[in-house]
């Protein structure tokens, strides 16, 4: 029993290390300080309360963000997507699973860090 409760720990903190890995594999820097880059920032930083505050302090409502917007020529929607910006998408209140798009999980990127720039 007490071997079963161990090996069981051990897969479940062996999981998590895993998964908290994962979760951040990609690292957003900034292109250039353009209030459409700070926006999509907050939104890849994917942290609702980081996001409203971004929204607040620059004005910007939630149409604006889903409708008009644009983060690395992708629409907010799909740049979330693509990121698995959960936390942004709940905010801005977009469905991420109603849209169909084709992912290549087994891809490898080139880079950890990629360059954010929004819509001018």
């Amino acid at each position: 029993m007490m071997n079963t409760l161990t090996t069981l720990g051990a897969t479940l903190i062996l999981a998590t290390s895993t998964f908290a890995a994962n979760a951040n594999a990609t690292e957003f820097t900034a292109a250039d300080n353009t209030i459409g880059t700070q926006l999509c920032m907050a939104v890849a930083k994917d942290n609702k309360t980081s996001l409203r505050n971004t929204m607040q302090k620059l004005r910007v409502n939630k149409h604006v963000m889903t409708e008009k917007l644009m983060c690395n020529d992708l629409t907010v929607e799909k740049f979330a997507a693509t990121y698995a910006l959960t936390n942004s998408a709940k905010h801005l209140n977009i469905d991420l699973n109603t849209s169909t798009t084709i992912r290549d999980l087994s891809a490898q990127r080139n880079t950890d860090v990629l360059v954010v720039s929004g819509s001018k």
